[in-house]
């Protein structure tokens, strides 16, 4: 009745494994292409990804919420964002008392949409249940803050600061005595910054933040005394020598401050803030003549507003005004042909507007063995990906090639790209190449037999998930995939129920779990307890169309055929919900069966 199939809500880390490699970000000057690393900043499309194992802070495994959860981290881990709020959407409908980490997940997609009230709201509601967590409480500062609710998110900043007493927060002090400045408690910023020091002896950013209060405050001697510390403590603070020269200035002490700047500029000749504070502090101390030269130097200096250009495209390109970001960057390539990252940034613009293939175009234009490259080719295979071009997709990626041989990370993102593409060789291949490169993660064995399992190499994926658990004992998903395999063969079912129960062990709650097991006791013919075991999964997974055909067939296999018959019509409806696309067609057979059934008797 039940043939051999995958069941993937069975191993949540599939998906998890295969997902896309993450990018980070960075504003990167556009006449460095050699510089500091590009990086995508996944903002710009609204796609941000933040994998996490839920650990003790997983939703109740009650009613469709659990399922409804996991899907949703799945769609998550997989930067499906719009699909990943519905369903953690759903899953706080479903359940009456939703736990604070799925409110703080809906907090962050509602971050990332700008929708900063319906962010707040979920935080909220997430802090009566979990009052001392410290990032949500750290995330709900800043929402509070970028809705101009000062004095609630300085009330929010000064509980952080009590939730880490073994060490000081130096970002909530900072942000908190910005706060406390900008809402024009001056005293209140400098006694906080003094704390965070008295706690951090050694914070250069303690004393720079202090010295900008007192400079604010006008102690322009202690603001003087503080930016030295900073400097002390980093001396390669370029911006803070530029607070200290302009802090002198004021304070008519030229000489040192017109020092500073000379530095300033030998180490880098376009420093036009430099220059420019070099020209005032020079016109202070009635060098006029020298001023001037600053001043044309300046001005030759931000003659070519290529620089400017490229730092207002940014600037838009997080605002997601990718229209706006499109024209600064067009112009910036026509000047500049070979400017690798105008044309990176470009292909970012494009792709924020939905036009992959001229973001591909631009793309297409950076080089190997620049550090672009990579990056480049990721945004590319992405973008290609989200409209389900995978051969594209997988061509793009393979260009990575051209440099050396791909990382684990990159395989697994190739291998899931190949999968999704049908070519269940190649992905297997792929995979069989990040277990070469770390043979000891049991991780990899067990996507390896997913694969083979898809591909119907039953055989070797009952290879693959016994040396999985081999290298784990405890990989529940492993004990449960091999041992559900079994049952499902009709094969080694002693086996299979031991490294089954192994698995409701390590998670007494999981309805999968429990399915499989009541599975292997029809098996074994024992209608009893398979009828015990499969109304408990129920409670678990209710609308799961594959354990509902169990619960049915199980019924039937006790003798209640009338109610194995309302089962199976049951799960019919969930059907098409399913991932295991046959399970329509065998319950549509099984329901004529019971029919058939009921009617001879």
């Amino acid at each position: 009745m039940v043939t051999p199939r995958m069941r993937s809500r069975r191993f949540i880390p599939l998906s998890v494994a295969c997902a896309l490699v993450q990018f980070g970000c960075a504003a990167t000057n556009p006449n460095q292409n050699n510089g500091s690393e590009f990086s995508l900043d996944r903002s710009v499309f609204n796609e941000q990804s933040s994998r996490r194992q839920t650990g003790d802070e997983t939703i109740p495994a009650q009613s469709d919420a659990h399922y409804l959860f996991m899907r949703g981290e799945i769609a998550f881990s997989q930067e499906r964002f719009d699909e990943a709020l519905d369903y953690y959407r759903d899953a706080a409908k479903t359940d009456p008392t939703p736990a604070p980490f799925l409110r703080k997940r809906l907090a962050q997609l509602y971050v990332r949409r700008q929708e900063l009230p319906l962010a707040l709201k979920e935080l909220d509601l997430a802090e009566q249940g979990a009052p001392d967590d410290v990032e949500l409480t750290a995330l709900r500062a800043g929402v509070l803050a970028s809705l101009k609710r000062n004095d609630d998110a300085i009330a929010a900043y000064r509980k952080l600061i009590l939730l880490t007493p073994e060490r000081p927060n130096e970002e909530a002090y900072i942000l908190l005595a910005s706060l406390l400045a900008d809402s024009g408690h001056v005293p209140e910023a400098k006694t906080t910054l003094q704390e965070l020091i008295q706690r951090s002896k050694d914070s250069p950013f303690g004393y720079y933040y202090l010295a900008r209060v007192l400079e604010l405050s006008g102690d322009l001697k202690g603001a003087e005394t503080s930016y030295r510390k900073a400097i002390s403590l980093g001396p390669d603070a370029d911006s803070m020598k530029l607070d200290l020269a302009r802090c002198l200035g004021l304070q008519r002490q030229f000489a040192e401050a017109t020092q500073l700047c000379e530095e300033l500029i030998r180490s880098n000749p376009t420093n036009a803030a430099a220059r420019q504070l070099l020209g005032q502090l020079l016109l202070g101390d009635n060098r006029i003549d020298d001023a001037l030269k600053q001043f044309e130097t300046l001005r030759e200096i931000d003659g070519d507003p290529t620089d400017a250009r490229f730092k207002i495209a940014l600037i838009k390109l997080e605002r997601r005004d990718f229209v706006g970001a499109e024209t600064e960057l067009s112009l910036i390539v026509a000047k500049s042909p070979q400017n690798q990252a105008a044309h990176y940034y470009l292909a970012i613009a494009y792709g924020g507007q939905g036009k992959t293939d001229q973001s591909v175009a631009e793309i297409k234009q950076i080089e190997p063995n620049q550090k672009i490259f990579r990056d480049s080719r990721m945004l590319g295979s992405f973008l290609l990906r989200q409209e389900k071009r995978y051969s594209e997709s997988i061509d793009l990626l393979l260009e990575l090639t051209l440099e050396g041989p791909l990382d684990t990370k990159t395989l697994s993102l190739l291998a899931s790209l190949q999968r999704e593409a049908g070519r269940l060789d190649d992905a297997i291949a792929s995979v069989a190449k990040i277990i070469a490169a770390e043979p000891e993660n049991d991780a990899h064995y067990f996507l390896l037999g997913v694969m083979h399992d898809e591909a119907g190499n039953r055989a070797d994926a009952i290879t693959a998930m016994r040396k999985c658990i081999a290298l784990n004992p405890k990989n529940s998903e492993a004990l449960n995939y091999l041992g559900y395999t079994l049952a499902d063969m009709n094969q080694d079912l002693k086996e299979a129920e031991d490294l089954i129960r192994r698995a409701t062990v390590i998670d007494p709650k999981n309805g999968y779990y429990l399915d499989s097991l009541a599975w292997v006791y029809h098996r074994t013919g024992r209608p009893k307890e398979a009828l015990k075991e499969i109304e408990k999964a129920v409670t678990f997974v209710p609308s799961d169309a594959v354990v509902l055909e169990h619960y049915a067939v199980i019924l039937d296999g006790a003798g209640e055929t009338k109610r194995a018959l309302e089962i199976a019509e049951k799960a019919l409806g969930f059907a098409p919900n399913s991932d295991d696309k046959e399970v329509a067609t065998r319950l549509q057979a099984l329901i004529t069966q019971l029919k058939t059934k009921i009617a001879t008797n």
